[in-house]
């Protein structure tokens, strides 16, 4: 009986994706937009944690056509950074390091990515079981995006484009789940910086902090892009001034949580220009506070109103560039 069950599913999994397969086939031909009926698949299909793989088919979809559609320049992919680095580790998993960039990580719920000038970080929020697969499809987005924003004469005004454009998609799809989203990219000598929630960019610059982002939380509540979230409110915009030799560290909040701020600088100190270093002593860091019982609570800098002591056992994911 349990085997015929498994057997009908799998029939109407291959239905299903055949008729997705063809739907999509259709709208990229005829480079047509979705019409109702399409959206009502997308829906039913995206809002079902069940239909994953079907709905990644979509997002690639969406990647391909919706973006370029709204974004019409020529991607360019530039190669402004000296050093780059990306590690992380999950609640269960051992951490790593990497200095590749293009390829999206994930670790737990967070998801990173570094391109040639920007390094993307989503932090699925923990209430919601479909919030892993929603960064990382957050962070695949955004990353399709910023090579047709690079070179724009506001680029600032661009990236809030491209999220709402996100968020737009997701609602008329309704995807479970909900992320925070850091942004950092660099345009000549500006940093763009945008940010929703608790994920945040710091600049150092001669071992001193010259620039970090809000951090948005309240209580334990990051901000967040949702479907069921209204827009983009609470998202800042920053842009400052960099120059040769600063670094630049995009984290999620399982980094800050479990690091003082004034211990960044003695961790440059010793690794000078090299990313990989200085991305590996903050994740090894950050993974040995986190399970410490007995230390000063790093929480407690952001939470002044809370008295607590030990580390925040959390997904950790940290992105480290020197221009």
């Amino acid at each position: 009986m349990r085997k015929c069950a498994i057997f009908v599913l799998s029939v109407v999994m291959l239905s299903v994706s055949g008729s997705l397969q063809r739907t999509l086939d259709r709208l990229t031909s005829h480079d047509a937009i979705p019409k109702h009926a399409d959206w009502k698949m997308f829906r039913r299909l995206c809002s079902s944690r069940r239909h994953q793989t079907q709905c990644s088919l979509i997002f690639r979809y969406l990647r391909n056509v919706a973006i370029p559609r709204e974004f019409p320049r020529r991607p360019i992919y530039p190669d402004e950074f000296d050093s780059v680095a990306m590690g992380g580790a999950g609640k269960r998993d051992r951490w790593s390091i990497a200095d590749h960039n293009w390829q999206p990580e994930q670790y737990g719920d967070d998801t990173g990515v570094l391109g040639g000038n920007f390094a993307i970080v989503s932090d699925g929020v923990s209430n919601s079981k479909a919030s892993d697969y929603f960064s990382w499809q957050l962070v695949k987005f955004i990353r399709a995006g910023l090579p047709r924003i690079t070179g724009a004469a506001h680029p600032a005004d661009e990236i809030y484009r491209l999220c709402r454009l996100f968020q737009q998609l997701i609602s008329k799809m309704r995807l479970p789940g909900s992320a925070t989203l850091s942004i950092a990219m660099l345009e000549d000598d500006d940093l763009i910086v945008a940010g929703l929630g608790d994920s945040e960019v710091k600049v150092l610059r001669d071992e001193r902090v010259v620039f970090r982002s809000d951090r948005q939380r309240t209580g334990a509540r990051p901000g967040q892009i949702g479907a069921r979230h209204r827009g983009l409110q609470g998202m800042r915009i920053d842009s400052i001034r960099v120059q040769r030799g600063d670094v630049i560290i995009v984290a999620s909040d399982g980094l800050w949580d479990n690091f003082f701020e004034k211990d960044i600088a003695n961790i440059i100190r010793r690794h000078g220009e090299n990313a990989n270093r200085i991305a590996t002593s903050l994740l090894r860091s950050a993974v040995r506070n986190s399970t410490a019982r007995w230390r000063e609570c790093t929480y407690e800098e952001h939470h002044r109103h809370r008295q607590c002591v030990g580390g925040v056992v959390d997904d950790i994911t940290v992105l480290v560039a020197i221009i």
